[in-house]
C-alpha cells in the first residue's frame, strides 16, 4: 500500500468511498454524523487544492482516503462548543 496527495482526477473515487463510509456508520450504529452528504464534494475540492487530502492505493486502485490537517481543525469547534 502506498499513500500519495489526492489529485482532482481521484474526486469521483474519494466521493465514492465517502458513500461506502456513511453507508458503513448507517449500518453499524452512528447514522447521525456525516447523514447523507457529508463530506461535501466542495469540501473534498477543497482539502485537493490545498494539499491535505491523501489517498491509500493498493497498485493503481485507490482504497482509502484521509484528510490530513495540521493544526486545529475547525470543523471539531463546532462539534465541541
Amino acid at each position: 500500500m502506498e499513500i500519495r496527495k489526492t489529485t482532482a482526477a481521484d474526486i469521483d473515487r474519494v466521493m465514492e468511498i465517502y458513500a461506502l463510509a456513511r453507508d458503513f456508520m448507517v449500518k453499524t450504529g452512528n447514522p447521525d454524523q456525516w447523514k447523507t452528504h457529508k463530506p461535501q464534494r466542495a469540501l473534498i475540492e477543497k482539502d485537493v487544492e490545498i494539499g491535505q487530502s491523501f489517498v491509500c492505493t493498493e497498485g493503481e486502485k485507490i482504497i482509502g482516503v484521509l484528510a490530513f490537517i495540521c493544526g486545529e481543525d475547525p470543523t471539531y469547534k463546532v462539534i465541541y462548543n
